[in-house]
């Protein structure tokens, strides 16, 4: 999954110095992995400004709680989603 992150990260340059920066997509995955209440209001912030590909963040959730052994990262982003299923 890192390899995936690191592809769709943007590379910024600052002070002749060049790092890559996550998309939104990826830091709602690794906030919502976190799970801790400040975290959460990120994912929050970064929902709310449309850059989030929902389908792909599920898709990235689903197959960590699949590979953690985990059955709670897809309820915590619809929390975050204000979702209630």
């Amino acid at each position: 999954l890192e390899a995936l992150a690191l592809e769709r990260a943007t590379r910024v340059s600052i002070d002749g110095v060049s790092a890559p920066v996550a998309h939104a997509t990826d830091l709602v995955v690794m906030k919502v992995l976190a799970g801790r209440g400040k975290d959460l209001d990120d994912v929050r912030a970064l929902l709310a400004s449309g850059d989030v590909d929902l389908d792909i963040a599920r898709e990235l959730l689903m197959q960590l709680e699949e590979a953690l052994g985990q059955s709670d990262l897809i309820p915590r982003l619809d929390e975050a989603l204000g979702e209630r299923r």
